[in-house]
């Protein structure tokens, strides 16, 4: 069963979502993602601090290399796709005309953006911990979704 979790630029959220579940080794099962605006995106194949927590969890080799721009033929390839928010569901539907058979919906935020005027090393430490808590979000989002998954196995 392939798992496709979509978010914007497939650079944090997705990427957590994919490495976490793919380091589970759930037998069957494995996960991909995609961003909607991936190709739009400035911060190279990951994100800093998406690599940061990854790299502390020992899990970073259980995501994609580089990010990958949502389209129709990556979610017909996916027997499950995750919507990070709503918004990314809508754009599926609305801009690529797609409603995959079988889907969720989550809501998990983005990291926030910070006010230019704030210290860098300020902006890294609210970022780190903000990440953090999303990676965490993610996670239970997942353990989640797994259990609900083996239940329809």
């Amino acid at each position: 069963m392939l798992i496709h979790f979509v978010c914007s630029g497939n650079t944090n959220r997705s990427r957590m979502a994919e490495a976490y579940f793919n380091s589970k080794k759930i037998s069957g099962m494995t996960a991909t993602s995609s961003g909607t605006h991936a190709s739009h995106n400035f911060n190279g194949p990951i994100t800093f601090f998406a690599k940061n927590i990854l790299q502390k969890k020992g899990i970073l080799e259980y995501t994609a290399k580089t990010w990958q721009e949502t389209n129709k033929e990556l979610l017909k390839k996916a027997d499950v796709v995750v919507f990070i928010k709503k918004k990314y569901f809508d754009f599926v539907n609305n801009e690529l005309g797609y409603v995959p058979s079988r889907y969720y919906i989550w809501n998990i935020k983005d990291v926030e953006s910070v006010e230019e005027s704030e210290s860098v090393k300020k902006i890294n430490e609210n970022k780190i911990r903000q990440d953090e808590t999303v990676f965490n979000n993610i996670k239970k989002a997942v353990d989640r979704l797994v259990v609900d998954l083996q239940k329809t196995v």
